[in-house]
């Protein structure tokens, strides 16, 4: 690198370092101004323009490189955002080898790539990454996809992963729109009406439910021998670990439930990786819980 850079004959006692302290501190500054417009006069002039991100990124990850696209005035932006999403393959410097490098978005002179294994560092860790993509946007104009075949489309194979929403909706751009009462990422979940029953988890198994009747509030007592059980609630979907309005956890548990308190729908999940369990489960008709101040509450033995 030192020689490659023509500075393996610099007196300086520090040849080549990955940062520097000094470019460092005069570009410190620039990190919280707006460049948003300078974005949408690159794209205004039919420039091309590459975002690129780190998938493993924890200061401007993928999710927040997407909020702020949303605030891009560009008149392609919505035909760039129903475009397909597309994978990215590139040559190695391990013999040449063909690897599968991130995802790309791609439409007129807009480029936004996802690049996997990678963080904040992303030329730092992904070298022939970095030259690939930047190749392709200085002598082509844009991305491309690099297979041999030209089996580029992620939304597609995303598509077969879900099993086609399971016949029970459409699969848009990689995601699925679910027919109506049919739930999940692959609308494979259809909610029970819940009533007292025995409900049977294996391990980490769950059971989705809705209640009978959304504007009424019900006493739910749920109870197992001595495992722990955990119970969601959601409001409009069916809830999971990462989205629920409200969460429970242990061997017995006492709530009341209505759609204005708690949501509609409400998941039992076993956490046990490798034993079933039986939840003890009776729901009753009750008004209780409209005239008190805590709706949902845990009554412990």
């Amino acid at each position: 690198v030192i020689k490659q850079l023509h500075v393996d004959v610099s007196t300086k006692e520090t040849k080549f370092g990955l940062g520097n302290g000094t470019v460092y501190n005069n570009f410190i500054g620039d990190g919280m101004l707006r460049y948003i417009d300078e974005h949408e006069t690159i794209l205004n002039n039919n420039i091309s323009l590459l975002l690129f991100v780190g998938q493993f990124d924890r200061q401007d990850g993928p999710y927040g490189v997407q909020e702020w696209m949303k605030k891009l005035k560009w008149q392609g932006m919505d035909k760039f955002t129903a475009s397909t999403r597309n994978l990215y393959f590139y040559e190695s410097d391990d013999e040449g080898e063909v690897r599968l490098g991130g995802n790309f978005k791609q439409h007129e002179n807009l480029n936004v790539l996802i690049i996997y294994a990678s963080g904040h560092m992303v030329p730092s860790t992904q070298l022939a990454m970095s030259r690939s993509m930047l190749a392709d946007i200085i002598f082509k104009g844009g991305l491309q996809c690099h297979h041999e075949e030209g089996e580029c489309s992620l939304d597609e194979k995303t598509c077969d992963m879900m099993n086609n929403c399971t016949g029970n909706g459409q699969c848009v751009t990689g995601k699925c729109i679910c027919n109506s009462g049919f739930f999940g990422a692959d609308c494979s979940i259809i909610p029970q009406t819940l009533g007292s029953s025995i409900i049977t988890l294996n391990g980490t198994g769950w059971d989705f439910y809705q209640l009978p009747n959304p504007t009424d509030t019900f006493k739910l007592s749920a109870k197992t021998g001595n495992s722990t059980f955990h119970v969601y609630t959601r409001k409009g979907d069916v809830p999971s670990q990462s989205f629920s309005d409200w969460s429970i956890k242990g061997e017995k548990v006492d709530v009341f439930l209505s759609q204005e308190t708690s949501g509609e729908f409400l998941a039992f999940f076993n956490p046990d990786f490798d034993n079933a369990i039986d939840i003890n489960v009776t729901l009753e008709d009750s008004k209780k819980g409209k005239k008190g101040k805590k709706v949902l509450s845990l009554i412990k033995e």
